[in-house]
């Protein structure tokens, strides 16, 4: 599956754009989307999901609830904090040889699923 990581929530954190958003209930999570596509995934408690520290963000819905189906695989429900940690052997960075800096996002894709 693809997510990419920011330094901030790009849709629930936009107050220009959180009214606008769409939103889906699946599986106890909720999704909220764009008019473009972009999603991301909010718990019972913690709201936006963080992988590492970092607020993940789905091209589309089908992505993101790959990821729900991932996390109920391991045990983890809507319920769980949403400060994840996906072990490295886990996810690969499909952009390790751009050089990284705080106004570009990683994007990574989470093997096995």
């Amino acid at each position: 599956m693809h997510l990419t990581l920011h330094e901030r929530d790009l849709v629930t954190g936009d107050e220009d754009i959180v009214y606008t958003l769409f939103y889906e209930f699946y599986r106890g999570y909720t999704i909220y989307s764009t008019q473009q596509g972009r999603c991301v995934l909010h718990g019972k408690r913690g709201g936006c999901l963080r992988i590492q520290g970092q607020y993940a963000c789905f091209p589309d819905i089908e992505e993101t609830k790959k990821m729900v189906k991932y996390f109920q695989t391991n045990g983890q429900t809507a319920w769980t904090s949403m400060e994840r940690d996906v072990p490295e052997e886990v996810y690969v960075c499909l952009n390790r040889h751009r050089q990284r800096d705080s106004n570009r996002s990683q994007q990574y894709r989470l093997a096995g699923v």
